[in-house]
Parts: C-alpha cells; structure tokens; sequence
C-alpha cells in the first residue's frame, strides 16, 4: 500500500516533471491528418494505436502509460476483447493492461466515450458500461491484473478519474465488421527516449477461444 500512495506523491508533483508518451516511430505507417497514430494489420484486424493523453488529470502518463487503442475486425469470427490479452514490450521489461474499474468508486459509470459498432461488453465490464449491448454467453474472465495498482489516495478527483472510465476501453466480444475504441492504461514505461517500445494483442475467437492471430504496433518512447 505504500507503494501506492507513493504513486500518488508522485503525480501531484509531476507538473514540475516531464511526461513519457509513446509515438510513432521513424518509418512507421500513420494515418493521414493523423501523425501521432499508427497502424497495424494482421489476420484481418486493423489496430490503431495513439499514445496522447486527452483527459483528466493531464499529467496522468507519469503515473500509467494510457494508449488509445482502435480495433476494426474483418477476420470473419467474433473477438475476444480483454485488457489481460495486452501487453506493452520492451527489453526486459512487459507490461499486461490496468482494468480501470478496479478501484471503482460508489456511482461512477464508464461510458461510450468513443464511436463504436458491432461491439457487445463482457460481464466484468456491462455493470459500469450503460447503454451497451451484453454480449450473450460472455461471463466473467479471470486475468492477472495488478490488486489495487491505482492506490487508495486521492487527488482533486479520485483515480481512475471520470475521463479515465468514459474513454477507457471496454472488455467485451468485437464482432466481425465491428470496431471499438478506448484508451487502454499500463504500467508506467520507464524508459530513455528513443527506446523502442510494441504493443501487442492476443486475437482470440470468442466462440471457442481458438487462436485467430497476432497482432503488434511498433512505438517509441518520447518525454514531453
């Protein structure tokens, strides 16, 4: 518990700090208008990945690493979609996802803070997700998510903050033709800039949790 309230010191001193972001590396694709945000594709799944945070608290990157994540599915099965099927890569050092409702507050809702379609949520999220389809059969999943990583402290608003659940990535089933987006958060990068960072997911049939692929976007890390 120290540790987290240690994490907390720390992000109400951070304005006088430098943030750590994730960008697109030299060379790699992006999308037009687009330079922050780069593309992947494989076994007939697009992921967009954008390291800037918009939200609040603003200096939310010196305490977790929050990647916004779009995934469009064409690979003719319905996707599993869960934070313990991500993992933030680098030598010597991977880091799963942070389920932003862990520590959720009496009251907070999530919500669709994104464009979404053909997206149903599982039952760890559909509690907080109002205005979302369930996606039926889906039940609960077991990950290996870090206990209470967030902390116990309080800021001007308690973590996870209410922009951190609107925009964060549901857990759920994408179907084929769907696309979803959020913010998936992670363990805080500590890295030099420069360093070569991937983002990864485990693409999963819903159905029968038979393996679909792979798929990896190569980023970079910057301080801002």
């Amino acid at each position: 518990m120290v540790r987290w309230v240690l994490l907390g010191i720390m992000l109400l001193v951070a304005s006088c700090a430098s943030y750590t972001t994730l960008a697109p590396p030299p060379g790699a694709p992006t999308l037009a208008g687009k330079e922050k945000a780069t593309v992947a594709e494989s076994s007939g799944v697009r992921m967009v990945v954008n390291g800037h945070w918009s939200g609040q608290p603003s200096n939310l990157p010196d305490l977790v690493t929050p990647v916004r994540v779009t995934l469009e599915n064409h690979s003719g099965a319905p996707l599993t979609v869960r934070y313990d099927d991500f993992a933030l890569r680098t030598s010597g050092f991977v880091a799963r996802a942070l389920p932003p409702f862990e520590i959720q507050r009496p009251g907070a809702e999530g919500g669709a803070g994104w464009p979404y379609f053909g997206f149903g949520v599982g039952a760890y999220s559909g509690p907080f997700y109002w205005g979302w389809d369930p996606w039926p059969g889906f039940g609960w999943w077991g990950s290996g998510y870090y206990p209470g990583y967030y902390g116990s402290y309080y800021l001007a608003e308690p973590l996870p903050t209410r922009d951190m659940l609107k925009k964060a990535l549901p857990e759920g089933v994408l179907e084929d033709g769907g696309q979803v987006s959020g913010y998936v958060y992670f363990q805080r990068v500590q890295a030099s800039e420069g360093t070569l960072v991937q983002l990864s997911l485990d693409l999963l049939n819903a159905q029968d949790k038979s393996s679909v692929g792979w798929i990896g976007v190569p980023l970079v890390v910057k301080e801002g």
